[in-house]
């Protein structure tokens, strides 16, 4: 029989929320303070409620790769290469995001920015992706988050030096809901798709994609009712 050969294709990957700073610009620092707030939030709302009963643990982690505190394979690379090893895959595709904290600005889980804050937040995610995966001679790969695309030159840019750190697919426009961006058929995409062509770039849409930046958190606060219908930004 021949090998066979498995990739996963829906992977995730990110860091501690105070690894990004170093990826940003100075000037875009001073909003961590409130980045690190959020990601309070999002660990109350999100995170621990999230965390598996010893019963559930009991049916899926039967070798012990939660409770042995495997899921710090989402920013710790030696112990993600060991995981895969032993699952027996070859290689991983990465998007952006995991349960454990929020993203740096630019994603449906944060609280509304700015398109300047969401650009610079998904170039410094990149950046630490492209280093997260460097240790690992091409088994993983990454997605790279072009953020709000109001700049096309730029996110070619962006697409340009991803692909040159190892990305093989990067995100669709429009992945945050925006009134400001033509459709996707329009002609003014049409360098932009021509880049994508040309790098070899696949183009993804993931779930949570055209989702309202701030209405994620907004959502999960009601549902559990810890506001009181109130927003838990006031």
């Amino acid at each position: 029989m021949d090998p066979l050969l498995i990739v996963s294709a829906d992977g995730h990957a990110g860091a501690p929320i105070d690894a990004y700073e170093p990826y940003l610009d100075a000037k875009h620092r001073a909003a961590f303070a409130e980045l690190r707030e959020e990601n309070e939030l999002y660990r109350k709302l999100v995170t621990r409620p999230l965390q598996p009963t010893d019963e559930a643990l009991d049916v899926f982690d039967r070798r012990g790769a939660v409770r042995g505190g495997g899921t710090d394979g989402a920013w710790d690379v030696d112990l993600r290469l060991r995981e895969l090893d032993t699952e027996g895959i070859a290689a991983e595709i990465l998007h952006y995001s995991i349960q454990f904290v929020t993203t740096p600005f630019f994603s449906h889980v944060n609280r509304a920015c700015s398109a300047e804050l969401q650009s610079a937040g998904a170039q410094a995610h990149n950046r630490w992706l492209a280093d997260f995966m460097a240790p690992a001679n091409g088994r993983l790969r990454g997605v790279a988050e072009l953020g709000p695309c109001h700049d096309l030159d730029a996110a070619q840019r962006e697409l340009q030096w991803a692909v040159e750190h190892g990305f093989v697919a990067a995100t669709m426009p429009g992945g945050l809901v925006d009134p400001s961006l033509p459709p996707l058929h329009d002609r003014s995409y049409d360098p932009f798709y021509a880049t994508c062509a040309e790098l070899g770039v696949v183009l993804s849409i993931h779930a949570g994609w055209g989702s309202v930046q701030g209405a994620f958190l907004e959502m999960i606060a009601k549902i559990k009712g810890r506001t009181k219908g109130r927003s838990p930004f006031a």
